[in-house]
């Protein structure tokens, strides 16, 4: 088992912006660098109609519990310091994994996925959006998104609910299409569950949106 995180410590006032997004990999690479850098990208597009949420009417009044946040809002003219959520991503793939000891094959497959994916990171998705690391621990696989919000937030919980609400179909619906037949195939054969953490810069936790491997059925 494994966990491979960007290195930490504290973070600036703002993500800081990677090169643009490399050529598309080529058919021989890694499942995950498709899925990371293909996938993932049409999901950040989702997060940037949805930082205009209460313009647009996105923002419904999700019924959810509500969250402990750290910040109720955001302002882009005062942001909070940011620091690294590498550890918080790890410590949710560590929970949802317990303590199940990995066969040999599944746990060599993760690890040549995770190897194939890094070289192409990070990788700047959209306007507003970074893919920076991947990392595992046992069947859970998880993609570090970074959000850079431009505009003022009155409610971030309610941005989040909405995120999970109307990410979580979408980025399940990606995996069942029949491009994205052999990810479909990798995570029932290992039983692995992909997760989407997305972090923002206004100094919360990450949203983590899961995928499992039950997603396309049988």
């Amino acid at each position: 088992m494994s966990e491979n995180g960007q290195a930490g410590g504290e973070q600036p006032k703002t993500w800081t912006p990677v090169a643009p997004p490399a050529p598309p990999p080529a058919a021989g690479t890694g499942l995950l660098v498709r899925l990371g850098i293909g996938v993932v990208a049409l999901a950040a597009l989702g997060f940037g109609l949805m930082q205009m949420g209460e313009g647009l009417g996105l923002l419904k009044g999700i019924n959810a519990p509500t969250e402990q946040l750290a910040y109720r809002s955001f302002d882009p003219a005062s942001p909070p310091q940011l620091s690294d959520p590498t550890p918080a991503i790890a410590a949710h793939l560590q929970k949802a994994a317990g303590a199940e000891v990995l066969p040999e094959d599944a746990r060599q497959a993760i690890e040549q996925m995770l190897a194939d994916t890094r070289p192409g990171l990070p990788q700047r998705l959209d306007d507003i959006t970074n893919l920076v690391g991947v990392s595992s621990y046992g069947r859970h696989i998880a993609f570090d998104n970074r959000i850079t919000f431009s505009t003022k937030m009155d409610d971030v919980g309610a941005w989040r609910k909405n995120a999970v609400a109307q990410l979580t179909p979408f980025l399940a619906g990606k995996i069942c299409e029949p491009a994205n037949a052999h990810v479909a195939k990798f995570m029932k054969q290992y039983n692995v569950t992909l997760w989407h953490a997305y972090t923002a810069n206004d100094g919360n936790p990450p949203v983590f949106i899961p995928i499992p491997p039950q997603n396309c059925g049988a």
